[in-house]
């Protein structure tokens, strides 16, 4: 190759360079003004030219996802995303990357529970909680479908570990109460809900419980 030709070849290499860098610029400028489908252009511009580009690829997984949150999460355009996300994972491995894929998957729970379906939403839980295992909406939910399903002894060890991460989550600590509560634990119960983590005299449902706790504590203790 001769020195023109060397000069030609680099000019070309910086110039490819270069348009990667303005579509991926472009693309996550829309994707910051809302306009996901001029994002997942500028993006895809890109990853034609390079499939492993890591920006490129977490810049239409985002805007994939934002679109689908747009659209009352559309189901196509949210595992449209996680193939890119989890693409962009397997270029480079970050932190934020799981969390973009826990959000993911817990968003996806709780559509698939408001639609009853549970086991589909137990199974988006369980993928939540291998990006994030202590996550405690992820193991909050998930218990309480296990409560559901009549599996009492997993739902309590979730919630125990979720307790023990999160130990003024007050969904957490009523749940992991209302187990006991359907033991006959009652003591159990109260010594939970009156924690100072969790009381509050303000809760009407929770004095509630409490009321049933200490009524049927009460009775249990009569000889």
């Amino acid at each position: 190759m001769n020195r023109r030709s060397r000069i030609l070849a680099l000019l070309g290499a910086f110039f490819l360079i270069s348009c990667g860098e303005n579509s991926v610029k472009r693309g996550y400028q829309s994707l910051q003004l809302g306009d996901y489908d001029m994002a997942i252009g500028f993006f895809n511009e890109q990853l034609y030219r390079n499939p492993r580009d890591f920006q490129a690829r977490v810049g239409v997984g985002k805007a994939l996802l934002q679109k689908s949150y747009a659209n009352n999460q559309d189901t196509l355009l949210w595992r449209q995303a996680l193939v890119h996300l989890q693409a962009a994972r397997s270029i480079e491995n970050h932190d934020f990357i799981n969390l973009l894929l826990k959000d993911a998957w817990i968003t996806y729970g709780r559509k698939m529970l408001s639609a009853a379906d549970t086991m589909s939403a137990l199974i988006a839980l369980t993928f939540a909680l291998d990006y994030d295992p202590s996550n405690s909406e992820a193991l909050n939910l998930s218990a309480i479908l296990f409560s559901s399903f009549g599996l009492t002894q997993k739902a309590e060890s979730l919630l125990t570990v979720a307790s023990h991460n999160h130990k003024t989550d007050k969904d957490i600590l009523f749940n992991l109460g209302i187990l006991h509560f359907y033991r006959k634990e009652y003591a159990e119960a109260l010594g939970i809900w009156k924690s100072g983590a969790l009381f509050d005299s303000s809760d009407t449902e929770l004095r509630q419980w409490i009321h049933l706790a200490e009524k049927n504590n009460s009775g249990k203790r009569d000889p």
